[in-house]
């Protein structure tokens, strides 16, 4: 991360934080780096869900209800909800496996 302009002391009121490197439309602001780091975790929680679901199958367990859950999921609701009800599915397995 770096300071666009002047340091980080220096600003007050229009500081504004960048994440580096420039992409091919610019430099990419810190908000929207976070909000793709978020995006890359939700999809290594389900990813991780989804290989424990298969893994699950593979020993002859029913899944169906797991499957069917996975395949309902509202991504309009609380995302951090949802992101606590995957880890909580995830450690359930776990625990069973």
């Amino acid at each position: 991360i770096f300071y666009h302009g002047k340091t980080k002391s220096k600003l007050k009121k229009n500081f504004r934080e960048y994440f580096e490197p420039n992409s091919a439309f610019g430099l990419i602001g810190t908000i929207q780096w976070e909000g793709y780091r978020e995006a890359i975790t939700d999809v290594r929680y389900i990813s991780t869900l989804e290989n424990l679901r298969d893994k699950l199958k593979a020993k002859g367990n029913d899944t169906s209800k797991l499957d069917n859950w996975i395949n309902n999921i509202d991504c309009s609701l609380n995302l951090n909800q949802l992101r606590e009800d995957i880890i909580d599915k995830i450690l359930s397995i776990n625990d069973i496996m």
